[in-house]
């Protein structure tokens, strides 16, 4: 009986290591997750840069400002303002000039997105010019991947014609027009 209750302590002993070994792999990693982060790419058309980046955020704080390498901006915020107790959220926009290579303004672009405490997240984009228009997405949870896509529709229905044909829906005689004008 001896035997089996130095046995017993032992495992006693050993549990609480383990467990005290696992606090300290869970510990920081679930203090992380409490915290919500959002992960941001924007990509735009090819032979673009961006251009004068400027941000605001509502709630939570930039871990790494919106900065732009040619073609694209990259940024990541997370849901705790320096010194002031935050619930997680995360909100705010970006903006940018879309330029070509040598400096012709084509439009200016803003980037919303929200990852907030207790709902969905959500993005959303606008362009002073129909001809980039831009598209979001973002995943769901705390740890977010966010995405943005900036497309060059400038070479798209220039002909008048087809900016007519358009309104007429999807007849079989203007789809075959379509093909013949390059629409």
């Amino acid at each position: 009986m001896e035997i089996m209750q130095v046995k017993k302590t032992q495992l006693a002993v050993l549990s609480v290591i383990f467990d005290g070994m696992m606090m300290v792999f869970l510990v920081p990693s679930l203090i992380e997750e409490a915290q919500a982060r959002t992960d941001a790419k924007v990509y735009g058309p090819a032979l673009t840069f961006f251009d004068n980046v400027k941000s605001h955020i509502s709630e939570g704080s930039f871990f790494r400002i919106p900065e732009a390498r040619g073609n694209s901006i990259t940024w990541i915020t997370w849901g705790q303002s320096p010194g002031i107790e935050s619930n997680g959220a995360e909100s705010g926009y970006v903006m940018a000039d879309l330029k070509t290579w040598n400096g012709i303004f084509l439009s200016t672009v803003k980037f919303i997105f929200s990852n907030p405490e207790f709902t969905s997240n959500s993005c959303d984009a606008t362009s002073s010019n129909p001809k980039y228009p831009v598209e979001c997405w973002i995943s769901g949870g705390f740890s977010a991947q966010l995405f943005y896509s900036v497309y060059d529709r400038s070479q798209q229905d220039t002909n008048k014609f087809c900016d007519i044909l358009s309104k007429f829906g999807g007849f079989e005689q203007t789809k075959i027009i379509r093909e013949k004008l390059h629409c």
